[in-house]
């Protein structure tokens, strides 16, 4: 990556004091090397997202977006489309404010909680909170983020700030 008028270079403060190169977002933040800064729309966001979580039979303490990361990344599931599909959905909602793999991330962000699939039934409360909530939010994040741009989450690695593309390339 080239540096630009001040403008970060991720390789070399990842490879700061370090002989790994290859160390991605989850490590990062499990590090403490990674802090992320939630605007006042994210948590209000967040807290939405825990109630309908509870709602549809997950814990209450996680999101939507973790339980779906979660059962994306670890492939419990006996419905493993499902969940991509909803990955898919609500990803694209919160592309603007949190980047690429929003719900990964979010699992990742608080990998010791406990998740819970749910039946047929919470699973059809689920998709019915989350469908049509992620479209809508879709449209009304665009627009928020395009009159307040510091409705976005603010990365920082080892106190430098990153640019929302620095942190799609380590969440690949």
């Amino acid at each position: 990556m080239l540096v630009l008028g001040g403008t970060l270079d991720i390789s070399k403060l990842m490879n700061h004091n370090r002989n790994k190169t290859d160390l991605k977002y989850s490590e990062l933040r499990a590090q403490g090397d990674l802090e992320r800064q939630t605007s006042w729309v994210m948590n209000l966001l967040i807290a939405l997202d825990q109630l309908g979580n509870a709602i549809a039979g997950g814990n209450p303490d996680s999101t939507i977006s973790a339980r779906i990361g979660f059962f994306v990344s670890k492939g419990e599931s006996s419905t493993p489309r499902y969940w991509m599909f909803l990955e898919t959905i609500v990803d694209f909602a919160f592309l603007p404010i949190d980047c690429k793999n929003h719900s990964i991330a979010a699992f990742e962000n608080d990998p010791n909680e406990y998740f819970k699939e749910g039946g047929f039934l919470f699973k059809f409360i689920l998709a019915l909170i989350t469908i049509p909530v992620a479209l809508v939010l879709s449209v009304l994040i665009r627009i928020i983020v395009l009159f307040f741009p510091k409705a976005r989450c603010e990365f920082y690695l080892k106190g430098e700030p990153l640019t929302l593309d620095e942190v799609n390339e380590l969440r690949k």
